[in-house]
């Protein structure tokens, strides 16, 4: 089952697709006369566990079944609409915890080892990850911008997330996959000149540096849809991809990781508490345009879509900084 969020004129709602058309999930519980509810994301659903996605999918199954005239009472009326008119936020709204892995799969690791002295400092002996803004987040279809401290080296990064359906604290590997309610994708835009004052002179990395690099507002693009976990039945050989104005730039699949889904999760919630809606993406594999040589960063104008099969396909268009963000306003990286 595919949900999503929808951006419409009085606010976010939940919907779900269904082939190649969308459903307003909270009109059609109204329109089938089943629960009085309209969640606003998908975040709201997975809260509520899996009575949640049980209303979901009894109100996606009985749509389903409806053609004709009853089909096209649905559009009429707005419950449902065409995929292609549909403009998305991101699945979770407003996830209270982000965390992005990082050095998670063995063909990123050998591709950046070449950009530093010492190789051997990118081969964590644990999983490795950190905390993102929720304020960078974005969704599909919503723009990337270059920021003005920092707009000429900034570089894409597809990964595949995890969206918690429930808290997820002190859990073994094995209980895991209970936590999780499902996938959804992310593009952890990276302004890359941050990394020039990253490397010491005693050729150690500072990853703090890179790490701020990440954080700038709509660096957090996730979507367009989160696909729930039934719908997967090995962690093992998820498949992904990024391309850049249709140019294939990354495939990647979770065979590749380093440290399994399951470990890496379960690493950090001996601390965190992960709780509904929160979100854990597993860091992204080989292809990074920092790494390509000559290096290759996103202008203005490009086009970076994200996709995996059962997922979908995440789509932003880099833009410039608004204008009347003045040229004074620029920090001096590295200072």
């Amino acid at each position: 089952m595919k949900l999503l969020t929808l951006r419409t004129a009085s606010g976010h709602r939940a919907g779900a697709e269904i082939g190649n058309v969308i459903v307003d999930l909270g009109a059609a519980f109204s329109a089938l006369g089943m629960v009085p509810w309209s969640p606003h994301d998908v975040g709201e659903i997975v809260a509520i566990g899996k009575d949640g996605l049980r209303h979901c999918r009894q109100a996606l199954d009985r749509i389903s079944g409806l053609s004709g005239e009853a089909a096209a009472a649905l559009l009429d009326d707005g419950i449902t609409l065409a995929a292609e008119q549909a403009r998305l936020a991101s699945p979770v709204l407003r996830p209270g915890l982000i965390m992005l892995g990082g050095r998670s799969y063995f063909s990123h690791l050998e591709e950046m080892s070449k950009k530093y002295t010492q190789s051997a400092s990118f081969a964590p002996p644990e999983p490795n990850a950190f905390n993102q803004s929720p304020n960078s987040v974005i969704g599909s279809g919503e723009p990337i911008i270059l920021p003005l401290p920092s707009p000429d080296m900034v570089d894409y990064e597809a990964e595949l997330a995890v969206v918690f359906g429930r808290r997820c604290h002190a859990v073994t590997e094995e209980e895991v996959r209970a936590c999780i309610a499902g996938f959804t994708l992310m593009n952890d835009v990276s302004a890359r000149d941050w990394n020039a004052s990253a490397q010491t002179p005693s050729g150690a990395v500072d990853f703090t540096k890179i790490r701020l690099g990440k954080q700038f507002p709509t660096f957090c693009p996730v979507g367009p849809a989160m696909t729930t976990i039934d719908e997967f039945d090995d962690f093992g050989d998820i498949v992904f991809d990024c391309r850049v104005n249709s140019e294939l730039v990354q495939s990647g699949s979770t065979a590749d990781l380093v440290f399994s889904i399951e470990r890496m999760i379960s690493y950090y919630a001996q601390w965190h508490v992960f709780k509904p809606g929160d979100i854990f993406s597993m860091g992204t594999p080989a292809g990074v345009g920092h790494a390509r040589e000559p290096s290759v960063f996103l202008k203005a104008g490009d086009v970076v879509e994200v996709s995996s099969p059962l997922i979908g396909r995440l789509r932003n268009v880099v833009e410039r900084a608004p204008p009347q963000f003045s040229e004074r306003r620029k920090l001096q990286c590295g200072s």
